[in-house]
Parts: C-alpha cells; structure tokens; sequence
C-alpha cells in the first residue's frame, strides 16, 4: 500500500510541475501605422505574434487615409457622391472616433483630414497652405458632414475627409489586447 501511495504522489508531483512549467516568451518586431513595433508574450502558441501582425496590418490597411486601396481611402473618395459599404471594424472605429468628438465637444475631429491633406503630412513635399486654404478645408470639419450607421459610412460634402490617424493606433491597441486576451495571453509587455 505505501508503494503505491509513493507513486501516486509522484505523478500528482509530475502533474503540479508541468502545469507550473513557465509559459515560454515570444519577441516580434515589425512595421504598421507608420511605426517601429515590438511586441512581446508569454504563449503556447508559436504564431500567435504572426497572426497579431496580420491584424495590425489589415487595420493599417483598413484605416489609412494615405493608403489608396484602404477602406478609409474609398469612403474619402465617394466624398459627397454615395454610401460606403465599410467592413464593421471600419464602421466601429468611426463611431469610437465619433464618441471621442462628441466627449471632447470637437477638439477630437475625425474630419479635420481635409485640413491636414494640405500640408501633404506623410509625403516628401510638405507644403505649407495659404489662409484661403486653410478656410476652404476648414469648411469641411464639420461633424455633421458624417453619417455613420451599422452598415455604411457616408461624407456628405465632396471634398470631406476622415482622419484617424489620431485614433487608429489607440484603436488597434485595443483591438489587440482583445485578441491576446481571447488567445489565453496573460501576461506580455511592449
């Protein structure tokens, strides 16, 4: 009886040790959002930072306004002319970055992009626009020149144009914690 009390505990010990084994760490670094990123986790899963990079790339692809094949490119481009049919990530970005408007009454503008294009940002030939510039794009700022609903996404004045870029990294952040959460990661660091 004693023998078999012996091995009984030595597999609950084996048991207790493997499931105590530490959870191996896992280092990736790549290039989205205009932006040198390092991620680190403690996982089982070998290409989980794979599979977090290709949805940091598809958001960057989404929500780039400088991209010309990007989702927020083709709203842009049917400016005052019809609907865009957007994915729902797309779609629940706008509305976040609509509830940082209406939070900070405005100093947030997810259409102040008529206002930056002009200073051609992102681009070799940054150039600096005259006050009637200026006073044109400004014209199209305002937020009720957006129409957002669960399926589409609408600028009602040509010349219109949604600007993430001062949520979109905030945005896949969080997007990303959600899919290390949902992926059993308890622990990483940046």
């Amino acid at each position: 009886m004693r023998k078999y009390f012996v091995v009984v505990l030595l597999v609950l010990a084996g048991l207790f040790s493997w499931a105590a084994a530490p959870v191996p760490e896992h280092t990736q670094q790549g290039f989205a959002m205009n932006t040198l990123i390092r991620m680190t986790v403690n996982s089982n899963d070998e290409n989980l930072l794979n599979r977090a990079f290709e949805l940091l790339n598809r958001l960057d692809n989404e929500l780039s306004m400088y991209n010309p094949s990007s989702d927020l490119a083709a709203v842009n481009a049917l400016a005052g002319k019809e609907k865009y049919f957007a994915p729902s990530e797309v779609i629940e970005a706008v509305r976040g970055a609509v509830r940082v408007h209406d939070i900070t009454e405005g100093v947030f503008n997810p259409l102040i992009g008529a206002v930056t294009r002009l200073w051609k940002i992102n681009q070799n030939d940054g150039t600096v626009p005259t006050h009637e510039e200026l006073q044109a794009a400004l014209s199209l700022t305002g937020i009720e020149n957006l129409e957002v609903t669960d399926k589409y996404i609408f600028l009602k004045r040509e010349g219109a144009v949604l600007d993430l870029g001062g949520l979109a990294k905030g945005y896949a952040s969080d997007r990303l914690a959600q899919f290390f959460r949902d992926n059993g990661v308890k622990s990483g660091r940046r």
